[in-house]
């Protein structure tokens, strides 16, 4: 019964570790004006002390983080101790097999969580916050004093602090060769990020729902509630012509006839050679989520949204919203992929040798290869691969099944 009651224990902290993780995401990526207009509405007095003191409530996130691991390490390294009285194999041991809880904090109480909140932060600010303030008057005192030695020691020791603690962690995940694919794969990604440019990830304007300038508050608003999308980028005369975008949560309380010009915000401009990284930095420092992707030539190729950066990070690990992986292996050397994954995934995951050349996706390679867009049921054969198209429309290849023959 003790052994089930640290273990217990363990999965209680390990998960409030990612409760805390994840709300500090939301409370620095939710759209405060969607935060106001909520507090307009329901008065929630939580919601009014967020956003007149955000710097508590973060402090309050960083602090419970902190506290979750170091219960979860002690609980952890006290189950093994008495485990080893059951099992002498282990006894001594210990403190090694402590360092394992490492992958269950790092996947369970910061990748995933982080995400789920990271993608439905405008969702799930208000329990959250809901459930920090309670937390926030109980612990007053002691995030007064937090507050006071973080504000005096984080300019010297936050930045080193962080990128040691990654390091230490992405080293001692590669070293153990028997943790499941999913580690492997979070490795991957992980060491891959910062070598890659976002326009590697650009989503073509053909795919991306877009209103014209000349739209009407009620246009704008069906638009929403058809893609599903919170923020729809807006064009002045062609789609080549973003001028901005136009959020949903600007539209509250506005009359439906009214145009959307007025309503527009400014767009941020990326070049496609800009590192992933240097673009996650930039979304965060200006608090935006979506940006136009131009080519040295300053033509617009697509649109990248914070979400779309954040799941390369993530890669295959959480599908949103039950969405199918862009490849998927169905037996031995025999894939389906969409057509719209790019090359340079497509490689990265399967293996496969697909020759890099004047396109992008895998769609384009084919089209590459017969001069034109294939059709449904078309096969192609390149260097020992068949591709057969088992979807396609006049103008893009949707889904290929792919085989490696000999």
């Amino acid at each position: 019964m003790e052994l089930i009651g640290f273990v217990i224990g363990i999965v209680f902290f390990i998960l409030l570790e990612g409760f805390f993780a994840g709300s500090e995401i939301a409370l620095l990526n939710a759209d405060k004006g969607l935060l106001k207009a909520v507090y307009r509405k329901k008065r929630y007095r939580f919601i009014k002390n967020f956003l007149e003191n955000p710097e508590e409530y973060i402090t309050l996130t960083m602090l419970g983080y902190t506290v979750s691991i170091v219960m979860a390490s002690t609980l952890y390294t006290l189950f093994l101790m008495n485990l080893a009285k059951y099992f002498p194999a282990i006894r001594g041991k210990e403190v090694l097999l402590a360092e394992t809880l490492v992958v269950f904090t790092l996947v369970f109480g910061e990748i995933i969580p982080k995400s789920l909140f990271q993608h439905y932060a405008d969702k799930l600010i208000v329990p959250s916050l809901a459930v920090l303030d309670k937390l926030r008057l109980f612990l007053k005192p002691l995030l007064v004093l937090s507050k006071l030695i973080s504000r005096a020691i984080s300019s010297r020791f936050k930045k080193s602090e962080e990128v040691v603690r990654r390091e230490d962690l992405i080293v001692l995940l590669r070293e153990k060769k028997t943790f499941p694919e999913l580690t492997g794969l979070i490795i991957s990604n992980i060491l891959s990020f910062k070598e890659r440019r976002i326009g590697e990830i650009v989503r073509p304007l053909y795919e991306v729902v877009m209103i014209p300038e000349t739209a009407t508050v009620r246009q704008a608003v069906e638009q929403i509630k058809k893609s599903g999308y919170s923020r729809i980028p807006v064009y002045r005369e062609r789609v080549d012509e973003v001028v901005g975008y136009v959020s949903a949560y600007d539209l509250i309380d506005e009359p439906l006839d009214a145009p959307i010009k007025k309503l527009v915000r400014p767009i941020l401009v990326f070049s496609e050679y800009t590192p992933l990284p240097e673009v996650l930095k930039v979304f965060k420092e200006k608090k935006e989520h979506i940006a136009v992707v131009v080519d040295e030539r300053g033509v617009i190729l697509g649109i990248v949204t914070l979400e779309d950066v954040f799941k390369e990070l993530l890669g295959d690990v959480i599908a949103e919203d039950g969405e199918k992986p862009l490849v998927k292996e169905v037996s031995k050397d025999t894939w389906v992929a969409e057509g719209k994954i790019e090359i340079n995934e497509l490689k990265r995951i399967t293996g496969l040798n697909i020759p890099e050349g004047q396109y992008n996706t895998l769609g384009g390679f084919l089209a590459y290869l017969l001069g034109r867009v294939p059709k449904k049921g078309e096969k192609v054969k390149h260097d020992g691969l068949s591709f057969k198209v088992l979807d396609a429309d006049e103008r893009r290849v949707k889904r290929v099944l792919i085989e490696k023959s000999g």
